[in-house]
């Protein structure tokens, strides 16, 4: 806990348990005038008794916030919209609304990202189909380290051209590394 006292005119902030010790700069190890206090305007201070300054919320909002989304290639025939954006932390997020009107072999390549927003090893994604009968499937995906994102079985195993025109939902989001 650290308290706040005015003492003489001025205030002070308790750096650490003062009880007893009168506020003064002589006490400097235990009291900071909070007229002078210790601001740092970097992301890499680590001293304790620094405040971080304000501009710095900006380079902390702008690695928290996403790019603007952009369109990954769709291939195969594949119809709908798979976007796809990163942070500056190295988080991707892909968006999928994808549907097909044919048949979909196991291992097709059904869209293409920039390699730099692949993962580093290849990224199974199992995502649920909800509209197969008589049961509801997973969709296998796998993101490659090149960027192509290939439909995997079990789903393709099941899934036809009667049920590739409903189209496959999802939101992904993973780190680079």
């Amino acid at each position: 806990k650290l308290d706040l006292v005015k003492y003489k005119g001025t205030s002070w902030l308790a750096k650490k348990n003062a009880t007893g010790i009168e506020p003064s700069e002589a006490n400097a190890e235990y009291w900071q005038d909070v007229f002078e206090p210790n601001i740092a305007n970097n992301l890499t201070t680590t001293t304790e008794g620094y405040a971080l300054d304000a501009r710095q919320g900006k380079v902390l909002h702008d690695l928290f916030a996403f790019e603007n989304w952009k369109s990954a290639t769709l291939l195969e025939g594949w119809t709908g919209e798979f976007v796809y954006s990163k942070n500056g932390f190295g988080q991707v997020r892909l968006r999928l609304e994808l549907g097909t009107g044919k048949n979909i072999a196991s291992g097709t390549v059904i869209a293409k990202i920039p390699e730099e927003y692949a993962p580093k090893n290849a990224l199974p994604i199992p995502i649920l189909k909800s509209n197969l009968s008589p049961y509801d499937s997973t969709l296998g995906m796998l993101i490659t380290v090149s960027g192509d994102v290939i439909i995997r079985s079990p789903l393709t195993d099941n899934l036809t051209a009667s049920y590739a025109e409903a189209s496959l939902c999802s939101e992904i989001t993973y780190w680079l590394e």
